[in-house]
């Protein structure tokens, strides 16, 4: 009797735990005695029909606790993306983005942090483009690790609202044909190497190149101005005809909002569906800022005047021995002005060097402001940029630095039939993004600011000679330390390998008498 008492007394307070925590669990069929004096005036066979009538509660409220946690994971799965019943629209993008956090613009095997990777997985992420089929990519340019770009424009087929499926305005089958065999036809007789004109998204990764040029680097870049006959020119008059906009997908703020902050999408447009951003960019304009210190302007003009017209410009850039190069460029514009004077300290002005060409060659412009900063400095003449372009004086590309990559941009590139569009909630967006990142860098460069000035303050330093460290900043790069050596007395890339070649062959002769 006492056995059954106790029990009875457990199962109500359970009963009673499990009313409070569910209360749609409780059933008023089932009274509650309030205390133990009540059990007491239960009979035995009442105490054991109470004990039967609470186990058969609990049992039903445990089984109705899991039934409702079953229900609950119980997910329709995800019903997958469809692009076959998807319209699509060739479209050109215009975006900016700040470079020195990268490993440069294209994609790489051996990391994800380029600028490249992070636009391509926004897109498959967002369903503007599918994962692993052709859109027919194209990029204006292939900036350097830690490069910016203000105008940097690729080109695919996306994803549209307005474009009906299967209209012409999409890429036809027909198209990519003769796309590729235009590549075909380039890559069979100009040694085998391919294009990155219409690949596929899986043919992106290139491998890793540390020494990246500001332009594409395929050989086909190189042979661009030959077989320019080949590349069909864009029909705009299929735009003009046939180019709905209103009611479009936001590309700009879906971009904006999938990408890092340093990547800023700001204009798109509709392009023809044989439009490519690589081979129909008129022109690219690049842009070196730097401080004034103690450089000569005006020889650094003069200078920068030489590279004016259309030259071999093998010495001024980075050469690839392991395949053929073209080395001939036609460089329209250059110039070097003040855009920022600084009155209290004329050192401090800041200054920019401005080139425009069709294309560039590996690094050419950052061997280009090596060579200028040695003139500004007057460690070498103006005359050496002529010495360096002509081949009979200087055949080999001496060893020499390039300038730091760090202030270098991309300013504009050229396609003057492409009319952007622009959001203004999205570039209001921008700006409040941008104001961001310059109030950040604004607040470093005061803090650097006033130690430099504190430190000048208790200094002695006051020659020029010794105002010459300013130098040791964005020069830094330019030429090794000790005593130096002018460019035109400096080994070749020819006799350093020579010398290589001559230390590896007694490096094995001493290790075969061993």
């Amino acid at each position: 009797m006492l056995n059954i008492f106790c029990n009875s007394l457990g199962l109500l307070r359970h009963f009673r735990f499990l009313s409070k925590m569910s209360s749609p669990l409780y059933s008023s069929s089932v009274p509650l005695l309030d205390d133990t004096k009540e059990l007491c005036k239960l009979t035995k066979q009442g105490l054991i029909s109470r004990v039967l009538q609470l186990q058969d509660h609990i049992e039903s409220s445990s089984g109705s606790k899991s039934h409702q946690a079953s229900m609950k994971r119980k997910v329709a799965p995800a019903r997958p993306f469809s692009f076959a019943k998807c319209g699509k629209r060739r479209v050109a993008l215009k975006f900016a983005y700040l470079g020195c956090d990268y490993d440069g613009f294209a994609c790489q095997t051996t990391t994800e942090k380029t600028i490249e990777h992070h636009v391509l997985e926004a897109l498959k992420r967002t369903r503007l483009i599918p994962e692993n089929e052709n859109c027919f990519y194209s990029k204006a340019g292939r900036t350097d690790k830690g490069v910016s770009a203000l105008e940097q424009v690729i080109s695919l087929n996306i994803r549209s609202n307005l474009i009906n499926v299967g209209s012409s305005y999409g890429e036809s089958n027909s198209d990519s044909a003769a796309k590729d065999n235009i590549d075909r036809q380039i890559v069979q007789e100009n040694g085998g190497h391919l294009t990155d004109t219409n690949i596929a998204l899986k043919d992106f990764i290139e491998p890793m190149q540390t020494d990246t040029d500001e332009e594409t680097s395929e050989f086909n870049k190189e042979l661009k101005h030959v077989f320019v006959d080949r590349i069909p020119l864009p029909d705009w008059s299929e735009i003009d005809e046939n180019c709905p906009i209103e009611g479009e997908i936001s590309y700009l703020n879906i971009l904006n909002r999938n990408t890092p902050s340093d990547i800023m999408f700001y204009a798109w447009a509709p392009v023809p569906k044989d439009f490519t951003a690589r081979f129909h960019c008129s022109y690219r304009q690049y842009k070196y800022f730097f401080p004034k210190c103690q450089l000569d302007l005006e020889l650094m003009r003069e200078a920068a005047s030489l590279l004016v017209g259309k030259n071999n410009y093998q010495n001024f850039c980075k050469i690839d021995r392991t395949r053929q190069q073209m080395f001939e460029r036609s460089i329209w514009e250059v110039n070097i002005e003040e855009v920022q004077k600084n009155s209290e300290n004329d050192s401090l002005t800041k200054c920019c060097f401005t080139v425009k060409a069709e294309g560039f060659l590996y690094h050419q412009v950052r061997y280009m402001m090596s060579v200028l900063f040695s003139v500004g400095l007057k460690q070498e003449a103006p005359h050496v940029v002529s010495d360096l372009l002509n081949l009979d004086v200087i055949p080999e590309k001496p060893q020499y630095m390039m300038a730091s990559e760090l202030p270098l941009i991309l300013h504009e590139t050229g396609f003057p039939n492409v009319k952007w569009i622009h959001d203004e909630d999205v570039l209001v967006f921008l700006l409040k993004s941008g104001r961001k990142m310059w109030t950040d860098n604004f607040t470093k460069q005061s803090l650097t600011e006033t130690i430099i000035e504190k430190l000048t303050s208790i200094s002695n330093v006051t020659s020029s000679k010794d105002l010459a460290l300013e130098q040791s900043g964005v020069f830094s790069l330019t030429h090794s330390k000790g005593a130096y050596v002018p460019i035109k007395s400096r080994q070749t890339r020819k006799n350093v390998a020579a010398n290589v070649s001559k230390k590896n062959r007694k490096r094995s002769r001493s290790q075969s008498k061993d």
